[in-house]
């Protein structure tokens, strides 16, 4: 970790948040020559516990792009896994199969570990010199000619200045409140339980998922025929879920997906998180980036929230390359906004109402979704544009 003693630090970017996407942001960044400094609210340690809890299902077009920023080449191959096929289970058993070798790629996607993504990270922040502060900002003041943040920061500096701040401070982004941005959010009453089991069934590197009414299970392939599992269901029956003790939470996983994987066994303890979908009114300000699920936050049940957050740089650094002396102005910015658009709308569209497709228990809804199922399974050309898309 980089740190400094001066009163002022000048930047042409600050980032405010030190996750996957503000981390890779402030790489991305670096690459076209810019000066950035990444502030982190909490400390840069990381825990590499033998297992994480929380892990991403990376498109492989991510995978090449972080590959491009020389962090991909960091991450301990050991720690991912491929998945070469979805299998996917409607509430009335009907079966769709995406499979890697009929869209003529290896695998649609990689599993990976959020701490050992984000340490492959850290290690290329600090072998580029990328100053990294550990504190929280107090104060932000945007003008015509910079942003200035205060905080209490771990070095002794008065303030920081910069053309442009990126908020990548999470879905309660303080940076984004504090510009007055409001967001728009629809809460599902749901929660995301987490938990990685080992399987005596191996899971020959399929991600599998049932749609189970209101509730969602899905298992990604890990290492070593180890599964982690996301279970989003109502609060009530995350409640219970988190209550029960580790051979009863298997049992009732193993019950819920048929004994698909054989005997589970529980490895890491069961955690859960709120799920809601949200998006900010605006993606840019006055000399102010939103970024990842500062910007926006869908349902995890595609498994895209770290992916969209990613092509947010991706296309911030289009609009940088587009007009590299005018980031600042109101024009390129919002050249950014504009170029999220789409892509955020879909995959809004499409998370949210697959979701409501599936809690509907109305019989249209049922035959809906089981005859479309049924449909899409016997439509090779339109399975192989959905994987090239995933």
């Amino acid at each position: 970790m980089h740190t400094t003693t001066n009163d002022l630090l000048t930047n042409d970017v600050v980032i405010v948040g030190a996750s996957l996407v503000g981390a890779s942001a402030a790489i991305a960044l670096h690459q076209l020559g810019l000066k950035v400094t990444i502030i982190d609210a909490k400390s840069a340690e990381i825990n590499l516990a033998p297992l994480d809890s929380r892990v991403y299902a990376l498109s492989n077009s991510n995978i090449a792009w972080l590959t491009s920023l020389n962090v991909w080449q960091r991450y301990d191959k050991s720690r991912t896994n491929p998945i070469e096929k979805m299998q996917i289970w409607s509430d009335g058993g009907r079966e769709l199969v995406l499979d890697a070798f009929d869209a003529n790629t290896l695998s649609l996607g990689v599993i990976v570990e959020n701490n050992h993504l984000l340490t492959a990270m850290y290690q290329e922040l600090d072998a580029l010199g990328i100053e990294r502060l550990i504190g929280k900002v107090t104060v932000v003041d945007y003008s015509a000619e910079a942003a200035v943040l205060q905080g209490d920061f771990d070095v002794e500096l008065s303030q920081i200045t910069a053309k442009l701040v990126l908020a990548a401070d999470g879905a309660q982004s303080w940076i984004r409140q504090n510009a007055g941005i409001d967001v728009t959010t629809h809460d599902y009453q749901h929660q995301g339980v987490v938990a990685n089991f080992s399987v005596t069934k191996p899971h020959c590197n399929i991600a599998r998922q049932w749609f189970k009414g209101e509730s969602i299970l899905a298992f990604l392939p890990m290492p070593n025929d180890v599964v982690s599992i996301v279970w989003a269901t109502d609060n009530q029956h995350a409640t219970q879920l988190l209550a029960l003790n580790a051979l009863e939470l298997a049992d009732e996983v193993s019950s819920a997906c048929a004994y698909t994987s054989g005997d589970l066994q529980l490895v890491t303890p069961a955690k859960a998180f709120p799920i809601h979908a949200q998006q900010a009114d605006s993606l840019v300000a006055q000399r102010l980036v939103l970024i990842g699920d500062a910007a926006h936050t869908i349902h995890p049940l595609a498994g895209q929230g770290v992916n969209l957050g990613f092509r947010d740089v991706q296309a911030l650094v289009g609009s940088w390359r587009a007009a590299p002396k005018h980031i600042d102005t109101g024009r390129t910015l919002q050249h950014y906004a504009r170029s999220r658009q789409l892509d955020m709308l879909l995959m809004r569209s499409l998370t949210h109402g697959l979701q409501k497709l599936f809690a509907s228990d109305s019989a249209m809804a049922k035959k809906v979704r089981n005859q479309g199922m049924d449909w899409l399974q016997q439509q090779n050309q339109l399975k192989k544009m959905l994987m090239r898309q995933m």
